[in-house]
């Protein structure tokens, strides 16, 4: 990041990583990815192995609905992925294109600040 920012970010170097966060987010991917892992393999296990033959057997026979089905819902996964990855790459390449942007003044010798206004309740 402090690579990237070439100077144009002020207190780039105070910049640093709260660990509780990222421990729990790391936390939280890691459930969910065994319970929802887990899940359907659990689901499986409890299932009577001549009633799921017999169901598939019934699958392979019913028609191509199921098919355009599932075909369907991979299509659209994959678009909806594609139009995602488009995005994040637009939005890094307008990001590039702003930092280049010349604001019109010159900005050598000037220094970022804050002004904060206080509310000021008013009463006629």
């Amino acid at each position: 990041m402090i690579q990237f920012s070439a100077g144009a970010i002020p207190r780039v170097n105070t910049v640093t990583l709260n660990w509780q966060v990222l421990g729990f987010t790391l936390l939280v991917s890691l459930v969910t990815g065994i319970l929802f892992g887990l899940a359907p393999a659990w689901q499986t296990s409890k299932a009577n192995l001549s009633d799921a033959l017999r169901a598939g057997a019934n699958r392979q026979t019913s028609g191509r609905s199921h098919h355009y089905v599932g075909n369907a819902f991979t299509v659209t996964q994959i678009a909806l992925a594609l139009v995602l990855l488009i995005g994040a790459g637009l939005l890094i390449q307008s990001f590039q294109q702003l930092q280049s942007v010349k604001p019109g003044y010159d900005t050598d010798h000037s220094h970022p600040t804050e002004i904060r206004q206080k509310m000021v309740e008013l009463t006629i």
